[in-house]
């Protein structure tokens, strides 16, 4: 009877200890898995709005390893760090590099939909690790201007319904001048 106890409260305390060991799953957004449809309920978000334009940078690629947000003078900074909300050092490094290099496209993907959802910020500027990626919006408007011949512009750019159907027609588009990045912005 004794050897039957021992061996139950051994199973128990193996099963504890394998239970405590398991780590919750690291779920970082991609531009795939980015949902749009969240995304447009913020069309027109001043810059000031402090709990509004987090909201968007947590749905964005990378949202869930936001450390800092800056929103100073207009300019929209956002620092990734991997203490947030138990992101490991791996996953983190794994999301935002390839190798020994920052992934930029990532960046450019969530610069192009703070421009069309934050139209009033004067920069996006994004820091991960040591390495900083930062975007006037003139740059960026340019890029799309140039791209598509109705980007909202003016008072347009304020409008939920124009800027949600813009989104909705032109995302793929989007995603590759994201990933192309090189020849839309860097020339």
């Amino acid at each position: 009877m004794k050897s039957k106890i021992t061996l139950i409260v051994f199973i128990a305390v193996l099963l504890l200890g394998a239970c405590s060991q398991v780590k919750p799953e690291e779920k970082i957004t991609t531009i795939e898995h980015t949902n749009l449809k969240e995304l447009k309920a913020y069309s027109g978000t001043y810059v000031g709005d402090n709990s509004d334009v987090g909201a968007i940078i947590r749905l964005l690629p990378g949202g869930e390893t936001m450390g800092e947000l800056d929103l100073t003078g207009e300019n929209l900074h956002v620092t990734y760090d991997d203490r947030a909300k138990s992101i490991s050092e791996s996953a983190f490094q794994t999301f935002w590099f390839n190798g020994n290099r920052l992934d930029r496209k990532k960046l450019y993907f969530n610069a192009l939909y703070l421009a069309l959802l934050v139209p009033n910020a004067k920069e996006y500027r994004f820091t991960v690790a040591d390495e900083e990626l930062a975007i006037p919006r003139e740059q960026l408007t340019a890029a799309l201007s140039k791209e598509f011949k109705r980007f909202p512009q003016g008072d347009a750019q304020w409008d939920e319904k124009t800027v949600s159907t813009f989104i909705d027609d032109h995302k793929g588009k989007l995603t590759e001048m994201a990933t192309n990045y090189h020849t839309y912005f860097e020339e």
